[in-house]
This record gives C-alpha cells, sequence and structure tokens, in this order.
C-alpha cells in the first residue's frame, strides 16, 4: 500500500503532539503535588479548571469508545451487511481488491443510503474491521463495475491505515492552525493513490470521482479535464483559506492528482493564494461534526491551559535566571522582597504572607498526621504555589509554627524589622515575638 508522502509534515505533527502530551504530564504531576499533600479540596483557581480539562481526556477517550459503538451498532441495524448470500457480487470484489492490495479483508462489509446509518465511513471497532460503500455511488457505477473497486480501495485504505495506531497519539495536531487540515487532506490523497492501485484500469478512478461530484446519472457526461482544471479558482484569496481550512482536498483537485497518476504525468497545480497562509494561521481547525467537534475543542481547551501554564513557569523563573548573576547578598535581598505586581495576587503584602503561612500551616498539619512529629520543614514546593520564595519562611521543630522575618522598610518605609508567624495547629497568626 502507498505510504503518507509529506514525511517532514508527519515529523511536524508527532513533534508538536509530543510536546502537548509531555506537557500534559507535566501539569498533572503540578496539580498532584500542590493538592495531594494538603488532603484538602483545590480552591476554585485556573488550575482547577485545568485540572478539569485534564480529566476530560480521560472521558474523551471513553466518549470516542461509546461513539464507535453507537456507529457499529446503527449500522448493524440501518445498513445492509454484504455477505456470500447477500450482494454476493460485493462480496467477491471485496475479496478480490483485498487481495489485489495484499490486506487482510475486512470483518464486516455494509452497503447503506440510509441517513441514520452512521458512520459514512469504514471504522475500527474493538478489533473488528468494519468496512461501509455508499449505495449510491455503487448504485451509479452499475454499468462501469471496475470503477467500484477505487471505491473498495479507499476505504480498505482507511481499514488498513499504517498510521492508524497513531491516531489518538496524534489528536493533539489536528487542531493545530494549518497543520491539522494539511494532515487530513494528506491522508485523503493517500486514500486516493490506494484505491487507483486497487483499479485494473488507472482511468477508472476518475469515473468514480465523477459520481462522486455529480452523482447519478449526469457522471456520464461529464468532462474530466475541465473538471480538474476547475482548482486553477485556488487562486481567489477567500477561496484559498476556505481550501487551507478544509481537511477535505478539493474533488477537483484529487481528480487533477489522479489524472497525473493513471497518465504517469505531473499534475498542474495552481498555488494559493499567498496571503491565504497568514490568515489561516490564526484559525485553528474545528471539524463541525458533533463526535469531532467535541474532541476539537476540548482539545483546544487543553492547549490554553498548557500554554497558560508553561507562560506562568516563565514569567516565575524568568527573575530568577537574571539573579544568577547577583552577588550573594543582593540575591539573598531581592529574594525576601514582594514580586510584581502582576503576580498571582492583587492583596496587600501582608495578606500575601498570610495566605502563605497559612498554605504552609495546612501542608505541616497533614505531614505532622502521617508522621506524629512537628516538621522541621516542608520540602521543596512547586513554583506558583505560594507568593514569596519558600526559603523566606521557618518552620519551628519543638512548636507547631512557621513564621517568617520582615525586614526593615521592606513593605512600609520606616517599619521596624518584625516576625510574621502562623500556630498551624491553634490556626492562629501572631506578630512579632509572640507565639500564643
Amino acid at each position: 500500500m502507498p505510504s503518507f508522502q509529506n514525511k517532514p509534515l508527519l515529523a511536524v505533527a508527532l513533534s508538536g503532539s509530543l510536546l502537548f502530551w509531555a506537557g500534559l504530564v507535566v501539569l498533572l504531576v503540578h496539580l498532584l503535588t500542590q493538592w495531594l499533600p494538603s488532603l484538602e479540596p483545590p480552591p476554585l483557581a485556573p488550575d482547577t479548571a485545568a485540572w478539569g480539562l485534564a480529566a476530560g481526556v480521560l472521558l474523551l477517550l471513553g466518549a470516542n469508545y461509546v461513539y464507535k459503538a453507537f456507529c457499529a451498532s446503527t449500522l448493524s441495524g440501518y445498513a445492509v451487511a454484504i455477505t456470500d448470500k447477500q450482494f454476493a457480487d460485493l462480496f467477491k470484489r471485496i475479496n478480490t481488491v483485498s487481495k489485489r492490495l495484499g490486506v487482510k479483508p475486512p470483518d464486516r462489509a455494509y452497503l447503506t443510503t440510509h441517513e441514520k446509518a452512521m458512520p459514512r465511513q469504514s471504522l475500527h471497532f474493538g478489533r473488528k474491521r468494519l468496512l461501509v460503500l455508499n449505495g449510491e455511488w455503487i448504485g451509479a457505477l452499475t454499468e462501469r463495475q471496475s470503477a467500484i473497486d477505487f471505491l473498495i480501495g479507499r476505504e480498505m485504505a482507511r481499514l488498513s491505515d499504517p498510521y492508524r495506531r497513531w491516531q489518538i497519539f496524534l489528536w493533539p495536531a489536528t487542531v493545530l492552525p494549518l497543520l491539522g487540515p494539511a494532515l487530513g487532506r494528506g491522508m485523503e490523497y493517500l486514500f486516493d493513490r490506494t484505491g487507483i492501485g486497487a483499479c485494473k484500469t488507472k482511468v477508472d478512478a476518475a469515473f468514480a470521482l465523477a459520481v462522486m461530484a455529480t452523482g447519478h446519472p449526469r457522471w456520464k457526461s461529464l468532462n474530466i479535464p475541465e473538471f480538474a482544471g476547475q482548482s486553477a479558482d485556488v487562486r481567489d484569496f477567500w477561496i484559498s483559506v476556505h481550501e487551507i481550512l478544509s481537511a477535505t482536498p478539493w474533488l477537483c483537485k484529487r481528480m487533477a492528482r489522479l489524472r497525473a497518476i493513471a497518465t504517469t504525468s505531473d499534475s498542474f497545480i495552481p498555488r494559493r493564494h499567498p496571503l491565504a497562509y497568514a490568515a489561516a494561521l490564526f484559525i485553528p481547525y474545528l471539524n463541525l461534526r458533533a463526535a469531532a467537534g467535541l474532541r476539537h475543542g476540548l482539545l483546544l481547551l487543553l492547549w490554553a491551559a498548557i500554554a497558560a501554564y508553561t507562560g506562568q513557569q516563565v514569567a516565575e523563573h524568568w527573575p530568577l535566571w537574571r539573579t544568577a548573576t547577583l552577588s550573594p547578598g543582593a540575591e539573598q535581598t531581592r529574594s525576601l522582597r514582594a514580586p510584581p505586581a502582576a503576580g498571582p495576587s492583587r492583596a496587600g503584602p501582608y495578606a500575601r504572607l498570610r495566605q502563605d503561612l497559612e498554605r504552609l500551616g495546612s501542608l505541616a498539619r497533614a505531614l505532622q498526621k502521617k508522621s506524629g512529629e512537628n516538621p522541621c520543614a516542608i520540602g521543596r514546593l512547586p513554583a506558583g504555589r505560594l507568593h514569596y520564595p519558600v526559603k523566606r519562611y521557618v518552620f519551628s521543630c519543638d512548636e507547631p509554627v512557621v513564621y517568617t522575618r520582615v525586614q526593615r522598610g521592606e513593605f512600609e518605609a520606616g517599619r521596624p524589622a518584625h516576625v510574621r508567624g502562623y500556630n498551624w495547629l491553634k490556626k492562629k497568626h501572631f506578630t512579632g515575638s509572640e507565639k500564643k
């Protein structure tokens, strides 16, 4: 069987998907290390939404299985199974095409024109390979039986797609601008090349595409070269944008490519409008079909959550990279100062200290319940959980207390240095040296 021709495109898709899944794992680890140690319900924060989106991936996989089960059941109820006793000619032709392509015949084959017999294309359900043929196209090609081999070959290519095992892994790449639609078009061209390889006479593929374009019975009078020439319209800006955003290539372009394969000549495909790529770059691919649309929408939200988390980490650690060139004394002073105004909270500095102390106190309580002793230190916390660096806080090994020293004039001009602490057992704040 032919292989996916645009290898660089596939490599970019694999790289982008790898970044997505790696980012999702990092995000999950970040959330788990923040929430599990405290044994407390997560606050209503952007992280909560990110957690919900990440959990949605598991729901998405389950929904995908349920959708395929629904499709398989509707085929059984509304489509006609092709067997050696039902449409024996099609049954024999399917086996012949399978041998010609060197692939295993499908487990079940169906012929349908019913609107409720979803889907209209072949699919895998569990270990079963279900081949679906469009009854209207098959009926229109009654006088050109050899062209039916193209339709069967295309569906066999869909079932025997060598990249199907990477389908779920590649899901994140399918929603990216430019990349997602390009992957879809590339797969359709791959199925076409497999379909033409299933035909005894390559020109039969053009007749099958003619039926797709005009239906029965006008396909017989279709001027195939003229139809292939319609691809010149792609030079228009808006037509180019629409074509770039579509995961299904134009029929006229497919016709031009198949004619080139049949005649072993180069196909002339006009270039798209150059500005169309710039416009499409900002438009993600959203499949409007119900099941695929839900998946694409969720994947886009997950991309946004990962991008937001990555941006937050870069913003938080960028000042630390700059402090690497400072002297030890300057670095210590800088680490004790308040974060920029664009930090995670708009409250005053003392309110931020209180929040940090309470957060550390809740972690200390959780550790104390496990070990039975007052923790002397919490350890390294994930970035973003505290308003200030964790090293400015100190834990008492003898008392259930966490405290910090506020430097002279750090938050208020002229105010002397003092201690602010929190008794996490009594859940009580104190100032100065008072610890009761």
